[in-house]
């Protein structure tokens, strides 16, 4: 069973990526299969960044005393 990839993991390959994009003995069809993968870390990032900006939400909430609507899932992303 492959293991999660963490965000800072994610953000790692997303530089090996931009550095290997960024070479000019990269060719094209590399560069886009690296495009690609690019796209599926940023989307992964995002989800992971929002998921982190809810929590943040319900955790101030909970401190504040405010009533909670729904509470956080950390498998959700």
């Amino acid at each position: 069973m492959p293991r999660k990839k963490t965000f800072v993991q994610a953000l790692d390959r997303l530089e090996e990526i931009s550095s290997a994009v960024e070479d000019t003995k990269t060719s094209l069809e590399d560069s886009l299969k690296l495009y690609k993968e690019a796209a599926e870390l940023f989307v992964f990032c995002n989800k992971s960044l929002n998921a982190a900006e809810a929590e943040i939400a319900l955790i101030r909430c909970v401190a504040s005393g405010d009533a909670v609507k729904e509470p956080f899932h950390a498998d959700e992303i």
